[in-house]
């Protein structure tokens, strides 16, 4: 009698040399997500460039009671995967930008640095984040608060339409409904999706750039940027990070390692209107360093902000809250301590505008009431009290009344879709996921347990 074969051999007969398992050479950088703190330890590994890929390993996973999940970077990893199969969706790398109607289309596998690169010189922007090597897809369907937010809104509400292999194995192309509300801010666990077309924004002229204070004036720097920033035009952009600079090559080796206050600026069109917001900043506390500030190429935006885009080990915070002189101090004063030390950096966002107004489409991920953002990142290094302290204590600063929420984008480890929306909202959404995934065969990393 012939063995029932595993899923792992099932798999290899299906797509050959694109599945790693574990007993494959290279399964340990092949699981590995962006986050390499997170061990998702997964099922299997596969790379698809086809919507027959996909549908082979829905057959695998059902045969055999496995799920599937996409991951195409892993920067929002946030759990085991035991017993599901990873798709990376890197083959699909198609990219059209409209010019004339103003829209892109964006394959699963494409990141928002090669978008960037692609509209320079297209007087259009979209609405991505401030990190290259994150992937599109997931990205818009976190919801994504973009650099342009305030201006743009979420990047979720510019799906217009999204492509996707539902766990039977159907293709749909999804532009109304409850699934495509869905899909805007909750949509990891709805299908493995293959293609996003998105809204793009004109904007003949963009520009921005860092503005750098020492690390005395972090207070005086919060205050200003939020007293200036709640009546700023929405197309201005604005966070306030007290970061320790890294130890980098592209990084001045006077600001290697010290510890800043740096006030990042984005936006487009309107520059008089906005260089006088900047300016009224710049009379309170003079810069530092005062000459990063200049016209950009849309690609330029993401080398201004520098973020760190080979893989990491870290951790972060995140919580909507409405940060006050009382926060910023208390801020200030743990990024000092031993303790917050541990911190790499500690943002405030400045949110408003176009964010904080209902959009235009329908979207689980809605409009957002809080004025600010407050991020945490540090390394993640499991047992070390003083990184357990730094970030208990941060939560302990940002304080809110009622449960704290953050934005599906920025969901931190241990935390899911309950953490972004209300339960009327949530509630719709299992009732869209009972209808498209019955059996819960396709998951995500945000998905409540």
């Amino acid at each position: 009698m012939n063995q029932p074969l595993t899923l792992e051999t099932e798999l290899i007969q299906a797509l050959g040399y694109q599945v790693v398992t574990p007993a494959s050479a290279n399964w340990q950088r092949a699981s590995q997500p962006w986050n390499i703190a997170v061990h998702q330890d997964p099922l299997a590994v596969v790379t698809v460039e086809t919507v027959e890929q996909i549908r082979s390993i829905l057959a695998v996973a059902s045969h055999h009671g496995a799920k599937v999940t996409t991951q195409l970077t892993g920067h929002g990893a946030n759990h085991q995967l035991a017993d599901a199969i990873v798709v990376r969706p890197s083959g699909f790398d198609e990219l059209v930008i409209d010019v004339e109607h103003r829209t892109a289309r964006i394959g699963a596998g494409v990141r928002w640095g090669a978008v960037a690169a692609a509209l320079d010189g297209t007087g259009l922007v979209a609405a991505f984040g401030s990190n290259p090597s994150v992937g599109v897809t997931g990205y818009e369907l976190a919801g994504g608060v973009s650099l342009f937010s305030r201006s743009t809104g979420l990047g979720s509400w510019a799906l217009r339409a999204v492509e996707l292999v539902t766990a039977d194995g159907i293709s749909h192309r999804v532009t109304d409904g409850d699934l495509l509300w869905a899909l805007r801010g909750a949509g990891g666990s709805f299908g493995i999706v293959t293609a996003v077309e998105i809204d793009l924004y004109p904007a003949a002229d963009v520009y921005g750039g860092k503005l750098l204070f020492g690390l005395d004036e972090a207070g005086d720097v919060l205050d200003a940027v939020l007293s200036y920033g709640a009546d700023a035009d929405p197309k201005l952009n604005m966070s306030v990070n007290l970061t320790q600079m890294p130890t980098r090559d592209d990084i001045s080796p006077m600001l290697q390692g010290q510890r800043l206050v740096s006030l990042d600026a984005f936006g487009f069109d309107n520059e008089t209107e906005h260089m006088r917001t900047l300016d009224a900043i710049r009379s309170q506390i003079p810069p530092i360093i005062d000459d990063a500030m200049g016209h950009l190429a849309v690609s330029g935006v993401h080398k201004a902000i520098n973020e760190p885009v080979k893989p990491s080990a870290s951790g972060d915070f995140s919580r909507l809250a409405r940060v006050d002189r009382a926060m910023i101090d208390s801020l200030v004063d743990l990024f000092e301590t031993a303790d917050g030390q541990v911190l790499r950096n500690i943002q405030v966002r400045l949110l408003g505008g176009r964010l904080a107004q209902d959009p235009l489409v329908d979207a689980i991920a809605g409009a957002i009431h809080d004025p600010h953002l407050v991020l945490g990142v540090g390394p993640a290094v499991p047992g070390d009290e003083r990184v357990d302290r730094a970030y208990a204590r941060l939560g302990e600063v940002v304080a809110v009344d009622g449960k704290p929420r953050t934005v599906a984008s920025f969901l931190t480890r241990g935390q899911d879709y309950t953490d972004a929306y209300d339960e009327v909202a949530m509630a719709r959404w299992r009732a869209v996921r009972a209808e498209v995934n019955p059996d819960g065969v396709i998951i995500s990393n945000r998905d409540p347990q």
